[in-house]
């Protein structure tokens, strides 16, 4: 299957590029989420790739560089790196930067879904 000229493939029940696939956490040779905020994260990058919101090669990179950025700013110690939080970080920057959403936009949505965690926490 095609979008936009790339071979997509099928992932956790989304089409992905191989590309992505490929860079992703693993366990077992599946993509691997500690908690369902990973998993919607990924899913969101995922649509947007596919509707043309953005180039994949240019997330990608976002992720290369905010990895970078958490290395400098650690020190490095792998021990405290969280690899979706950097592909988050990613996400935020690239919403902005091509204007599909505010920091303002986006600081209101983080705050909605934690109030969303907060109480589905409660209710379970």
């Amino acid at each position: 299957m095609s979008a936009g000229g790339l071979r997509m493939e099928r992932q956790e029940d989304v089409l992905v590029d191989p590309r992505l696939a490929e860079t992703l956490p693993r366990r077992s040779g599946e993509i691997s989420f500690r908690a369902p905020w990973e998993k919607r994260v990924f899913g969101i990058v995922a649509a947007l790739c596919q509707q043309g919101r953005f180039p994949f090669d240019d997330f990608r990179w976002r992720v290369v560089s905010e990895i970078m950025m958490w290395q400098q700013a650690s020190g490095g110690k792998e021990e405290n790196f969280h690899f979706w939080e950097r592909w988050l970080r990613a996400l935020e920057r690239t919403l902005v930067d091509r204007t599909l959403l505010s920091w303002e936009e986006i600081s209101q949505r983080a705050g909605q879904a934690q109030h969303r965690g907060e109480r589905d926490a409660t209710q379970a």
